[in-house]
């Protein structure tokens, strides 16, 4: 299989579809399912890690063979991480997968079975800690997500992109599904990029319409390098926006990370009737096509519900807005 270029729009979709379909044609040779990650990270320069995590014993039934092996933890699960620093590609297991009840960039794949994107976060590549954002897909078989497979790439490649105005960061598999709002600034503070969350904080606190505007509202573009918190300038019953300043050795740029702080407790979330509705048919695992298809309107007009219910609810996918608290 040849993945010598992989089209950067939906790369861990891509990779997670191939494993898919090479177990339903019964391949089971763990190093050609590692030879694909190896590949893919070869071949995409943008790219600091390439990885997937699959559920015991799924892959082949032989994980007690490949405890502590290359590649597997003491488990012997399929976690290969393929990672790049520098020149240098190596091969470690993946760690942190089974934290808790499991990381979101785990088990939400698996559990609605949807392309996942997250970031930015600290992760350990090749040892040295990055500033880094993923996208993490399901692998399915017979109707079951027995794992995920995901692409990291570093914040100063996503922010290098932006500058030159390149897919990988203006597509909508990044800017429309990343944990936080980002917004790229150049030296002068004057704006680069925006994430279609960011300009969607922007417009609910600050009424904020252009697509790109020249300068950030006033109170937004500060030096902290600790989230803080910004109380939006026309209304005080949206939570106020947690705003994180970052530092990027890339052409003396930073990026403000913007998300919405905590509600305070004494206020509720109140959805309007269309809003309920298209919650209750998320939380059955319909698609927006069928939502639309069940409640008589546009797939377009359920992703504005859907985004609205993530602005309200503070949560960033359809997950989440199933299982969060609301009126």
């Amino acid at each position: 299989m040849n993945l010598k270029s992989i089209p950067k729009l939906r790369p861990a979709e891509r990779i997670a579809n191939s494993f898919t379909e090479m177990l339903a044609l019964g391949v089971r040779n763990r190093e050609i399912y590692s030879s694909i990650l190896r590949s893919a990270l070869e071949n995409n320069s943008d790219f600091v890690g390439v990885w997937t995590v699959w559920e015991p014993d799924a892959l082949d039934g032989l994980d007690r063979q490949y405890r502590n092996t290359p590649g597997h933890d003491n488990t012997g699960r399929m976690v290969n991480f393929w990672q790049r620093r520098d020149d240098h590609i190596q091969l470690d297991p993946v760690t942190a997968y089974d934290a808790g009840d499991g990381p979101d960039w785990y088990r939400v794949p698996q559990q609605t079975q949807k392309m996942h994107v997250m970031g930015p976060y600290m992760y350990p590549i090749a040892g040295v800690e990055c500033q880094i954002m993923s996208q993490v897909a399901p692998i399915v078989h017979n109707g079951k997500g027995i794992g995920v497979a995901g692409i990291d790439i570093s914040i100063e490649s996503w922010a290098e992109g932006a500058i030159r105005g390149e897919n990988l960061c203006r597509s909508d598999v990044f800017d429309d599904t990343l944990d936080h709002g980002c917004v790229l600034l150049d030296e002068s503070k004057s704006v680069v990029h925006l994430t279609t969350r960011a300009k969607r904080l922007l417009e609910r606190h600050y009424k904020l319409s252009d697509s790109l505007p020249a300068r950030l509202p006033e109170g937004l573009s500060y030096e902290s390098c600790k989230p803080q918190r910004v109380q939006s300038s026309w209304t005080t019953k949206s939570p106020a926006l947690s705003v994180e300043h970052l530092t990027l050795p890339v052409q003396c740029h930073s990026i403000l990370l913007v998300t919405e702080a905590c509600r305070e407790e004494d206020v509720p979330v109140t959805l309007t009737p269309r809003e309920r509705e298209v919650r209750h048919w998320l939380s059955q695992g319909k698609s927006n096509e069928e939502i639309a298809l069940i409640l008589g309107i546009s797939p377009h007009t359920v992703k504005n519900h859907l985004n609205n219910l993530f602005d309200k609810l503070g949560v960033n996918n359809r997950y989440a807005a199933a299982l969060a608290e609301a009126s």
